[in-house]
């Protein structure tokens, strides 16, 4: 996602259960990177977890809800 009028991109990751402990050591890496982020690297902003949905979104569904 693209906020054209500020100029920043915002990037996400999802996993499943089973590799969240992988992306947790990311967010330690890139913790130790401190200094750099946004200027080397990307800036981490931290992890969250989100709660099971029943239903599935894809971002086409989104996307075509808010062009009726």
């Amino acid at each position: 996602m693209t906020l054209e009028s500020y100029g920043y991109t915002f990037v996400a990751k999802g996993t499943v259960t089973a590799f969240t402990a992988k992306l947790k050591h990311e967010g330690l890496v890139y913790r130790h990177l401190d200094e750099v982020q946004g200027k080397l690297i990307p800036v981490y902003l931290g992890n969250i977890s989100l709660v099971r949905r029943a239903r599935i979104c894809y971002l086409d569904d989104l996307l075509n809800a808010s062009k009726s």
